[in-house]
């Protein structure tokens, strides 16, 4: 067992002050400047670990990483684990907790753009060479919510384009959809995807003659057809069942897959906590439905099945992050 230290460079905004005193009976200063929101090393024992936030002491990094709003800083905090791949397997939810709060301190999202893990096992002195697991700037290591993937291979599209009269549409809904499906195209992050893409999906399915209904359910699990007090029935329309239903029968999906989609959909109420575990099968259900979606766009445009652009329903996917193993030199900060 070893011991390990992960070294985690996040982005902590700038903030705007008075550089001068605000004159009487005036609102602003006559003068403002920019200056960073950390200015000395913060400890912090966390359920049991000791946490640290240091202010960037390391070369100048391009500001393409962190933009003129941004400045870098080390949250560095060791582990116990066999391996450095287990260590930060181990350290997720931890940082996660610790991310997620400086974010909201802050209003603004706190990300890690490059990471270490270091073996710092006792006995240890600057200068040693010790194994590193590195997850290089700018990507760094990519948390659930934050997790960007490509897929490969899965797109045909019509080259040159042209500027085709099928495209337009006075349906209002059908023009919403397509904005969330641009929307969901748009974006850098695959939870972003999912409900972009689930809410074109949802306009789409909406404008269909599918619909499942059935009378009120207790959470006992009895159906109550009808009110107790007036009679009026209850029967309505189930939202999972139509567009599980939509999603087979208009579309070709199975039923199956139907169904999971239908269930990651529920982190939208919340029962997704957008855990590593959680979230494992959200690129493979973020393809489906964007081919769903997209065969969905293409019938209410009258589109050809056959005709560009083309998506699958499944294809082969690349994670956006890397990590690199080897070894370094242990310096004073890593003491």
């Amino acid at each position: 067992m070893s011991i390990w230290k992960i070294i985690a460079t996040i982005n902590l905004p700038k903030v705007v002050t008075a550089a001068s005193p605000i004159t009487p009976g005036s609102l602003l200063p006559e003068k403002i400047k920019i200056v960073g929101s950390l200015h000395q090393e913060i400890n912090k024992d966390i359920e049991g670990v000791t946490v640290k936030l240091t202010p960037w002491q390391g070369p100048n990094l391009l500001s393409d990483f962190f933009g003129p709003s941004f400045e870098p800083s080390i949250l560095s905090l060791t582990i116990e684990a066999e391996t450095p791949e287990k260590a930060i397997l181990q350290s997720d939810d931890f940082l996660e907790l610790i991310l997620d709060d400086l974010s909201f301190q802050l209003q603004c999202a706190i990300r890690v753009l490059g990471l270490d893990v270091l073996d710092v096992t006792p006995p240890i002195s600057v200068g040693m060479e010790r194994q590193v697991l590195s997850f290089p700037l700018p990507v760094g290591y990519q948390s659930p919510k934050f997790l960007q993937s490509t897929p490969l291979g899965n797109v045909q599209t019509l080259v040159p384009p042209s500027l085709g009269s099928q495209f337009r549409t006075k349906d209002e809904k059908i023009r919403a959809s397509l904005r969330w499906y641009v929307k969901a195209l748009a974006a850098p992050f695959e939870v972003d995807r999912f409900a972009f893409y689930w809410i074109a999906l949802e306009i789409l399915c909406a404008q269909s003659d599918i619909s499942v209904q059935k009378p009120y359910m207790a959470r006992c699990g009895h159906e109550i057809p009808n009110c107790p007090v007036c009679g009026t029935s209850t029967i309505r329309e189930v939202n999972g069942a139509t567009i599980q239903k939509f999603l087979v029968e208009s579309i070709g999906i199975d039923a199956r897959l139907a169904k999971e989609m239908w269930i990651m959909r529920q982190m939208f109420h919340g029962s997704n906590y957008l855990s590593t575990k959680a979230t494992q099968d959200l690129p493979r259900l973020t393809i489906a439905l964007r081919f769903a979606v997209a065969r969905s766009l293409k019938q209410a445009l009258n589109i050809p099945q056959d005709q560009p652009p083309i998506i699958t329903i499944e294809a082969s996917m690349i994670n956006t992050g890397f990590a690199l193993g080897g070894t370094r030199e242990i310096t004073e900060a890593d003491l």
